[in-house]
C-alpha cells in the first residue's frame, strides 16, 4: 500500500495492471522518489493558508511520521490515463459550516454534508446505555473514520458504507456501497479505512467485519466508471483475517503507510493487512505477529497452535512511523501492563520484533512523585497505573537527523518520543495523565506529567468505547477524546528564561493550558470516530474531526501558536472566554455541547465575577467581537442583545450560583437597562416616519447629554445616526437618559427654542415617553427576573427592594438629578396643561394627562428605592441626608398629587395615594375634592350642573366612608388630624358620631388631644369618669396656664360628682383633683401676695424686675444661684404659667418676708407652712426620696431665716419678752400654723425635722442631677446650699438651735391648747345666753 501522499500525487497512471516489482527499499507508490515529474511550483496566490472552511483531516488512527506534501483531494482527480487537471487559484467558499463555539485557541464547528441515511439514524441512542459491550453496540448506529491529509469522510453502519468530501455542502460528493459482509445488531459495527492506491492519485477502501474477520477491499472509491465495475466485480475484492478464536474479534485497525494496516483484534493479537502483492495488484493477505521467543517443547508447541501462532498481549494500542530500512514502517506496539514493542513491517510481509521497553516502573515512579502516591502502593499493586493510549510525536525540523540515530537490525532502534494516556487509581484517588517518554533502545524517562485536572468524569471502566489520544501537526497540543467529551491539553515546551526557571521552582509553577467540552446529556450524543489533522506548512492552524452521533461531523480547529509564542501563557483561556463560550453558544439550540458546564479547573471567583460584569458591559456597549456592531433593524438588534444578557444570567445561574449578591444585582441592572432601552426605542420608532429631529426630544437631548456621558459619532466611520448610536454603544449609561429626558426640555422652553404650543406638547410627550419607557419597564423586568438571577428570595414590592441596601450600589432607576428635578417639572407641567387643553390637539393632550400618574407613579417609587439606599449607606453624610430626602419627597408627593386633582384625575391620584398608603396626600386630595373640585375646562363643557356638584360631593363622602371601613385607624389618623391642624373642630364633632369608634381611638391616642377627648367622652361616649381622668392628666402633664389648669380641675371635680360609680379609682381620683387644686390654690395666694406690689410695671419683665427688688433683697443676697432660682420662679408666676413644686417651693421658701397691707392677701409668716402643704399634696406623684430631700430644703432655710443669735440672748429678759421673741420667729409660726391645719398629724407625709436631720442636704451637686441636667447649673446651686448649712451648723452650735426648736414646738403645742380652751369656754358661755335671748321676758 502507498502512502496517502502518493495516492495523491498529480501523475498519470500506467494502464498496465502489471507491474515490475520494486527493488529493494524503494517505497511502493512513493511520488518522492521520481526525479521524471517535476513538481509544478506554486505560487503564494495559489497556495494560500487554508481558511475556515477548508480543513485537513487524519485517518482512522494517527500514524505518527513526519508529514510530506500534502495536497488536497478533490472531485476532479485524475483516473487512470487521463491527464491531471491545472492547478487553480483556491476559491473561498462558505462551506455551510454552523459555528458551536469559538474562542482565541480554537472554533468547532458543525460540518454540512452529512448523508441522510446517516442523519436518520441518529435518532433512537439512549443517553447513558448500559454498561456490556454488546448492549451498547445495539445502538451504535455508525462509525467513522477519516482520510489523512484529505478532506474525505467514511461513515460504516451495520449494511453499508459512505464516503463524502466532508468540506462541501453539496450531496452530490456522496458514494454509497453495500457491504458484502453486514453485521448483525448483536455485533459490532464494521471498521474501515481508505486506502491511498500507488500512483493513480486514487483511493480505495477497506472494510473489515470484527466478528466474522471477512475482508472487502475497493481499489478506487472515484471514479462512476469504476463503480460500475465494481458492481460486476462484486464491488470489490474479499478476503478473511483466518480463522477467529472463539469469542474474538477484529477492535481496530490503523493505518501502516505502504506497509497496508495493522488490525488489533479482542484476543490481544495483532495481524498485518496487505490489500497488495509486491507487484502492487489488488490481494488481501494477513499475517499474524509472531513471538521471536524461543518457546521449544511440546507445550510450546501446543501453545502456537492454540493462538493461530500469532502474538498473544493485551494490547492497548498500535500506531506506526517510517523505520529506519528504506521501504520498511515500524509499528509500535503498547500493552496494558506498559510494554513497548517495536515491529519492522514491509510490503512483503516480512515481521521482525527489533526492540522491546518496559516503562511501567518508570511511569509508576513519575506518577508517585507527581501526584503524590505512594510508589510502594504501586509495587505492590494497591495502586495502579494502567496505559489507555499513546500517540507518537512526530519530529519537525530536526527530523533527518533524528532518523539518523539509528544502527543496525537487532541493536539499538532509533530514538522516538511518545504520549501515553494513563489511568492512575489508587486508595481514595483517581486521575487520567499524560506522559511524556522518551524511549532510546530499551531504556525509557519522563520528561513530564500532566494530570488531566479538566476532566471531571468518572474513570473508563472497559466501556465500549476507550479514551483516544492525538496530537496536533506540532505536537503542541493533545486531543484526548472520551466517549462524551474531548479534553484539550497544551504540550507546549518550558520557558527556560530565569524568570520562568524560578516560576517552576515556586510553590506555584505555571499550569499548562487544558480545557475541556462536554458533550450534553440531554441529547445522546457519543463519540462515533475521530481523527487528529496535520495543518499545511504555511497555516498556523490545524484541527480533529469527530463524527458525533446525535449531531454529524464536528471539526475542531486551533489555532497553533508560532514558535516565538510557544509558551504557556499564550495558550490560555481565560475564564471570560469560557463564559463567552456558554453565552454565546452553549444556548444554541441543536448544539452537542454542552458549554454552560462549570469546568473542572478553578477559577477564582473574583475573576469570574469580573469576567462576567465585563461581558454584560459589551453587550450593553456592542463592544464584543460576538457582537455585531451593523444594525439595520435597531429593534431586532436590541432582541439578540437582550437575549444574550439573558443567556449569561441562566448560564451563571446554573455555573456560578455563589456569585456575590452585588454582582448578582449588576448583571441585572445592565438586563434591565437593555430591556428599558427596547422600550424606549419601540415608543421612538412608532413616530419616527415623517418627524424631524426638532419635533423629536430624544434625539435633541442625546445631543444635550456630555460628551464625558456618551460615545462621541465617528463621522468619518460613517456613524451620522446619533440616536442608532447611542442604542449601539451607549445603553449601560441608561440613567444619564432618563435624567435628561425633562431636563432637555426645560433647557428648550428656558432658551425660546420650541417654536410654538404643537411642538412643545410633542416633546412633553416624548419626555413622557422616554422615563415612563425606562423604568416602567425596569421595574417590572426587576420583579419578573428576579429567580434568574438567583435574587428570589430579595424583598420586592412592584420592582422596588424593600430592604437589603446594604452593601448594594445608589439604583440606576433612582438617581439623584431625576428624583431632585422631577417634581416641578410635573408642577410646571400641570399648569402649562391646564392652559393648553382649550385649544390643544385633544388626543394628543388626553395621552398626555394618562401619562402623569403614571409618572408620579415611577417617581414614588424610584424616591422609596432612593431613600432606602441613603438609609443603608455607610456614609455618614448619606444617612443624614436621609431624613432631609424623606421630608423633600413627602412634600413632593403630596403637591403633585393634588395637582392631579386639577387637571381632573383625582381618582387617579386617589389611587396612587391607596398605593402607596399615602393616607397624608389621601387625606389631601379628598379635602381637595370636596372643597374645590377639578379645575380644568374640558373642551365642550359649559360647566357643572348644581345637581352634579351636589352628587360628587355625595361621591366623595361615600369615599370618605368606604376609607373609614377599609383603613380604620390608619385612614382616622390623618384625616382627623388635617381638620385638627386647620382648627375645624365644629366640623371634627359633626361627622364623628358616624365614625365613634374611630373618633376615640384618635383623640386618646395621643396625649396633644385630651384638651378634646375629655368633651367626646362626655358627648358622645357619655363616659364621666374617663373624662375625669382625661381632665386630670390635661391639668398635670399639659396644661401650662394656672387659670386653665384651675378650671379643668374644676370640671374634673365636676365630672366625678356626676359620675355615678364610686369605687377606689374614683376615690382615688378625687383626692388627685383636691391635692391638684390645693397646689394651684396655693401659686394662686402667691401670686396675689405679690402681685399688690407690682402696680407700677409696664410689662412683664419689669414686673419682675420690681418683685425681685421688693421680695429679693436679704434672703438671696449674696447666694447668686438662689437668686437666679428666685427670678425663674417670679417670671413664671407673673405670667400665670404653671409652676413646678421645685420652683414654687424655691419662691416661698426664698422669698423676703414682706406683709402685704391687704389682709386677706398676706401670707407673711406663712410661706414656709404653704410650701410643706404644697410637698404633701404633691407627694402622690413624687417618690419618697424625692420629698424627703425637699422637706429638708424648706427646714433648713427655716432654720435659718430667724436671727437665732437674738433670740438666744436671754440674758434681763423676764420670760414674758422671751416668749414673746419666741413667737417672732418665723419657726414658731411655721410650727403653730402646722399644728393648727393639722400638717404634723400621723397620716401627713411631712413632718417637724431637727436641725441636725437637715445639714448637708443638697450640698453636693448629684443631689440636683434629676432636676438639672448639666454640672453649670448643680455646682452653684450646692455651694449656696453648703453656705446654708454653714449657717445652720453655726447656730446650732453657738446658738442653741435645737432647743429654740423644741422649745417652740412645745409652746406651739402649749399656746394651741390654750386657744382651744378659751375658744372652749367662750362658746359654753355664748350658750345661756342664747337660751334667754330665746325664752325672753316682757
Amino acid at each position: 500500500m502507498s502512502s496517502p501522499q502518493s495516492s495523491i500525487a498529480a501523475s498519470t497512471r500506467s494502464n498496465n495492471p502489471r507491474r515490475k516489482r520494486r527493488a529493494d527499499g524503494e517505497v511502493g507508490g512513493s511520488v518522492t522518489k521520481q526525479p521524471q515529474r517535476k513538481r509544478t511550483k506554486l505560487s503564494s496566490e495559489i497556495q494560500q493558508p487554508k481558511t475556515e472552511t477548508e480543513v485537513d483531516q487524519d485517518g482512522p488512527r494517527t500514524n505518527g511520521h513526519a508529514p510530506r506534501e500534502r495536497l488536497t483531494l478533490n472531485r476532479d482527480v485524475a483516473v487512470r490515463g487521463k491527464p491531471i487537471a491545472p492547478a487553480q487559484k483556491r476559491v473561498v467558499k462558505d462551506d455551510g459550516a454552523i459555528i458551536l463555539t469559538k474562542n482565541p485557541c480554537y472554533n468547532v464547528k458543525q460540518l454540512p454534508g452529512l448523508p441522510e441515511q446517516l442523519r436518520s439514524a441518529q435518532t433512537g441512542m439512549p443517553a447513558n446505555k448500559a454498561s456490556t459491550k454488546n448492549e451498547t453496540d445495539v445502538w451504535q448506529d455508525y462509525r467513522g473514520a477519516f482520510l489523512r491529509h484529505g478532506n474525505y469522510a467514511l461513515a460504516l453502519t451495520r449494511t453499508q458504507a459512505f464516503t463524502w468530501d466532508c468540506t462541501s455542502a453539496s450531496t452530490t460528493s456522496i458514494r454509497t456501497f453495500d457491504l458484502t459482509n453486514p453485521t448483525s445488531p448483536r455485533q459490532p459495527l464494521p471498521l474501515g479505512s481508505f486506502v491511498s492506491t500507488g500512483q493513480a492519485s486514487e483511493t480505495g477502501l477497506v472494510v473489515v467485519n470484527p466478528s466474522s474477520g471477512r475482508i472487502t477491499y475497493w481499489e478506487s472509491i472515484e471514479n462512476a466508471d469504476a463503480l460500475s465495475l465494481f458492481e460486476q466485480r462484486r464491488n470489490g475484492i474479499d478476503g478473511s483475517c483466518g480463522s477467529l478464536m472463539s469469542g474474538e474479534v477484529v477492535v481496530d485497525i490503523v493505518a501502516a503507510d505502504h506497509a497496508g494496516f495493522v488490525l488489533i483484534f479482542s484476543s490481544g493479537r495483532i495481524a498485518q493487512l496487505l490489500v497488495r502483492d509486491t507487484q502492487a495488484r489488488p490481494s488481501i493477505k494477513v499475517n499474524f505477529f509472531k513471538s521471536q521467543q524461543a518457546s521449544g517443547g511440546f507445550l510450546g508447541g501446543l501453545r502456537s497452535a492454540i493462538g493461530g501462532g500469532g502474538w498473544v498481549k493485551n494490547v492497548v494500542a498500535v500506531q506506526t512511523r517510517l523505520a529506519q530500512m528504506r521501504g520498511d514502517i515500524e509499528a509500535v506496539v503498547v500493552t496494558d501492563d506498559s510494554h513497548f514493542q517495536f515491529w519492522c513491517l514491509n510490503i512483503s510481509g516480512h515481521l521482525v520484533l527489533h526492540a522491546e521497553c518496559d516503562v511501567k516502573r518508570v511511569i509508576a515512579s513519575t506518577v508517585s512523585t507527581t501526584l503524590h502516591i505512594d510508589e510502594l502502593e504501586l509495587n505492590t499493586g494497591s495502586a495502579d497505573v494502567k496505559i489507555l493510549d499513546f500517540s507518537i510525536m512526530t519530529a519537525t525540523k530536526d527530523t533527518s537527523t533524528a532518523l539518523s540515530a539509528v544502527t543496525s537490525e537487532g541493536g539499538a532502534h532509533q530514538s522516538i518520543d511518545v504520549v501515553v494516556l494513563a489511568n492512575v487509581m489508587a486508595s481514595g484517588y483517581s486521575k487520567y495523565v499524560l506522559l511524556e517518554l522518551e524511549i532510546v533502545g530499551g531504556e525509557s524517562s519522563v520528561r513530564r506529567t500532566i494530570p488531566l485536572d479538566s476532566y471531571d468524569e468518572p474513570l473508563f471502566t472497559g466501556s465500549s468505547s476507550k479514551p483516544r489520544l492525538g496530537l496536533s501537526s506540532t505536537c503542541t497540543t493533545a486531543f484526548v477524546f472520551f466517549d462524551r467529551a474531548i479534553v484539550l491539553v497544551s504540550l507546549v515546551a518550558a520557558d527556560t528564561s530565569p524568570e520562568a526557571q524560578r516560576m517552576m521552582d515556586s510553590v506555584y509553577p505555571p499550569e499548562l493550558f487544558q480545557d475541556s467540552m462536554y458533550l450534553r446529556e440531554d441529547g445522546n450524543y457519543s463519540i462515533a470516530g475521530m481523527s487528529t489533522a496535520i495543518g499545511t506548512s504555511r497555516s498556523s492552524q490545524f484541527s480533529a474531526l469527530l463524527f458525533i452521533r446525535g449531531c454529524g461531523l464536528i471539526r475542531i480547529t486551533m489555532s497553533e501558536p508560532a514558535e516565538e509564542e510557544q509558551t504557556v501563557e499564550a495558550v490560555k483561556i481565560s475564564v471570560k472566554s469560557k463564559l463567552e463560550q456558554a453565552v454565546y453558544f452553549g444556548t444554541m439550540p441543536g448544539n452537542p455541547l454542552d458549554l454552560s458546564r462549570r469546568s473542572a479547573l478553578a477559577f477564582d471567583l473574583a475573576d469570574v465575577e469580573k469576567a462576567s460584569l465585563q461581558i454584560s458591559k459589551d453587550v450593553c456597549a456592542t463592544d464584543s467581537s460576538f457582537v455585531s456592531s451593523v444594525a439595520p433593524s435597531m429593534d431586532f438588534h436590541l432582541e439578540q442583545r437582550a437575549r444574550i444578557l439573558q443567556d449569561l444570567a441562566i448560564v451563571l445561574k446554573r455555573t456560578y450560583p455563589e456569585l456575590s449578591r452585588l454582582t448578582k444585582w449588576k448583571l441585572r441592572w445592565d438586563a434591565e437597562k437593555m430591556a428599558a432601552a427596547r422600550k424606549v426605542w419601540t415608543l421612538y420608532d412608532d413616530k419616527a416616519k415623517g418627524s424631524n429631529d426638532e419635533s423629536r426630544l430624544l434625539p435633541q437631548t442625546l445631543l444635550m447629554i456630555g460628551e464625558h456621558y456618551k460615545t462621541e459619532t465617528d463621522t468619518d466611520k460613517g456613524e451620522r445616526d446619533e440616536v442608532r448610536q447611542w442604542f449601539l454603544k451607549d445603553i449601560w449609561r441608561m440613567e444619564n437618559l432618563v435624567q435628561w429626558a425633562y431636563r432637555a426640555l426645560y433647557e428648550l422652553d428656558k432658551e425660546n427654542e420650541i417654536k410654538d404650543k404643537a411642538t412643545y406638547l410633542e416633546l412633553l410627550s416624548d419626555a413622557g415617553d422616554i422615563v415612563l419607557g425606562s423604568l416602567e419597564t425596569a421595574f417590572k423586568f426587576r420583579t419578573d427576573s428576579a429567580p434568574a438571577y438567583g435574587l428570589e428570595k430579595e424583598q420586592l414590592h412592584q420592582g422596588v427592594l424593600e430592604e437589603g441596601y446594604t452593601g448594594l450600589n445608589h439604583f440606576w432607576t433612582s438617581q439623584d438629578g431625576f428624583v431632585k428635578f422631577f417634581p416641578d417639572f410635573i408642577r410646571m407641567t400641570v399648569d402649562r396643561l391646564m392652559a393648553a387643553f382649550a385649544s390643544g390637539d385633544v388626543h394628543l393632550l388626553e395621552k398626555i394627562l394618562s401619562d402623569q400618574p403614571r409618572l408620579i407613579d415611577v417617581y414614588c417609587k424610584a424616591c422609596e428605592e432612593r431613600h432606602r439606599s441613603l438609609l443603608a449607606s455607610t456614609d455618614n453624610k448619606s444617612r443624614s441626608e436621609a431624613e432631609l430626602f424623606k421630608q423633600e419627597y413627602d412634600r413632593s408627593r403630596i403637591s403633585m398629587l393634588t395637582k392631579l386633582v386639577d387637571i381632573g384625575l383625582a381618582e387617579e391620584g386617589m389611587a396612587l395615594a391607596e398605593k402607596y398608603s399615602d393616607m397624608p396626600s389621601l387625606v389631601s386630595l379628598v379635602r381637595t375634592q370636596l372643597e374645590e373640585g377639578p379645575q380644568l375646562a374640558i373642551p365642550g363643557d359649559d360647566g357643572t350642573t348644581p345637581e352634579a356638584e351636589k352628587q360628587r360631593v355625595l361621591a366623595v363622602e361615600e369615599r370618605i366612608d368606604k376609607y373609614f371601613k377599609k383603613y380604620g385607624t390608619t385612614w382616622a389618623e390623618p384625616f382627623y388630624s388635617d381638620q385638627l391642624v386647620r382648627g375645624e373642630y365644629m366640623m371634627l364633632f359633626d361627622g364623628a358620631e358616624s365614625q365613634k369608634k374611630e373618633f376615640t381611638q384618635y383623640l386618646r391616642a395621643e396625649p396633644e388631644r385630651k384638651k378634646i377627648s375629655w368633651i367626646n367622652d362626655i358627648i358622645l361616649e357619655e363616659d364621666c369618669s374617663s373624662a375625669a381622668q382625661t381632665l386630670l392628666d390635661v391639668a398635670d402633664y399639659q396644661e401650662g396656664q394656672i387659670w386653665n389648669k384651675k378650671v379643668e380641675l374644676s370640671l374634673a371635680a365636676l365630672a366625678l360628682a356626676a359620675d355615678e360609680k364610686s369605687d377606689v379609682e374614683t376615690q382615688a381620683q378625687v383626692i388627685r383633683q383636691a391635692n391638684a387644686l390645693q397646689i394651684v390654690s396655693i401659686q394662686e395666694r402667691l401670686y396675689e401676695h405679690v402681685h399688690s406690689s407690682l402696680h407700677n410695671a409696664m410689662d412683664r419683665t419689669a414686673e419682675v424686675q420690681l418683685a425681685m427688688e421688693t421680695f429679693g433683697r436679704h434672703v438671696v443676697k449674696g447666694r447668686t444661684a438662689c437668686h437666679g432660682l428666685l427670678e425663674q420662679g417670679f417670671e413664671m408666676l407673673v405670667k400665670h404659667a404653671v409652676m413646678e413644686l421645685d420652683q414654687l417651693v424655691d419662691v416661698l421658701s426664698l422669698i423676703d418676708q414682706r406683709p402685704n397691707e391687704v389682709r386677706h392677701k398676706d401670707i407673711a409668716g406663712l410661706e414656709f407652712v404653704l410650701a410643706l402643704q404644697a410637698v404633701r399634696a404633691a407627694s402622690a406623684k413624687r417618690s419618697e426620696e424625692t420629698s424627703a430631700q425637699q422637706l429638708k430644703y424648706i427646714w433648713r432655710r427655716c432654720f435659718i431665716r430667724d436671727g437665732w443669735k437674738v433670740h438666744d440672748a436671754t440674758a434681763r429678759k423676764s420670760d414674758q419678752e422671751r416668749i414673746s421673741d419666741l413667737e417672732a420667729t418665723v419657726l414658731f409660726r411655721t410650727i403653730y400654723e402646722g399644728f393648727a391645719c393639722g400638717l404634723w398629724n400621723d397620716d401627713s407625709t411631712v413632718r417637724l425635722l431637727a436641725p441636725a436631720d437637715v445639714l448637708g442636704a443638697g450640698s453636693n451637686p448629684d443631689d440636683h442631677r434629676d432636676r438639672f441636667k448639666t454640672a453649670d447649673l448643680r455646682v452653684p446651686i450646692a455651694k449656696d446650699m453648703a453656705a446654708e448649712d454653714s449657717i445652720l451648723k453655726n447656730y446650732i452650735e453657738n446658738c442653741r438651735l435645737e432647743h429654740w426648736v423644741e422649745e417652740a414646738n412645745k409652746w406651739a403645742q402649749e399656746k394651741l391648747k390654750q386657744e382651744k380652751a378659751n375658744n372652749q369656754e367662750q362658746d359654753e358661755e355664748a350658750v345661756p345666753q342664747e337660751t334667754t335671748a330665746e325664752n325672753g321676758t316682757t
